[in-house]
């Protein structure tokens, strides 16, 4: 809430052409959007390797699993940068 005010502030001040204040508001969203997304990701990710550690105390079913979550989280990087790339 407080970020769209400060945002709607930075672009209503006559300090700039119209075009330039048009161009700061999609960098500033873009960044702040990034940043949050981001920092969701990293979160997610750590609850992932806390939720498959929680599961047993078997050190070999746990090297199982986090083999088999990084070969998906590997497959998953691969389709980005070559599949989705190319559409």
């Amino acid at each position: 809430m407080l970020d769209s005010v400060g945002i709607g502030y930075l672009l209503d001040f006559n300090f700039e052409r119209r075009r330039v204040r048009g161009l700061m508001g999609v960098v500033v969203v873009g960044v702040l959007g990034t940043a949050i997304w981001g920092g969701a990701l990293a979160n997610q990710l750590s609850l992932v390797y806390w939720v498959i550690g929680a599961l047993t105390d078997d050190s070999e079913i746990v090297n199982s699993e986090l083999g088999a979550h990084n070969n998906k989280l590997s497959i998953t990087l691969y389709l980005v940068m070559f599949v989705v790339k190319d559409e």
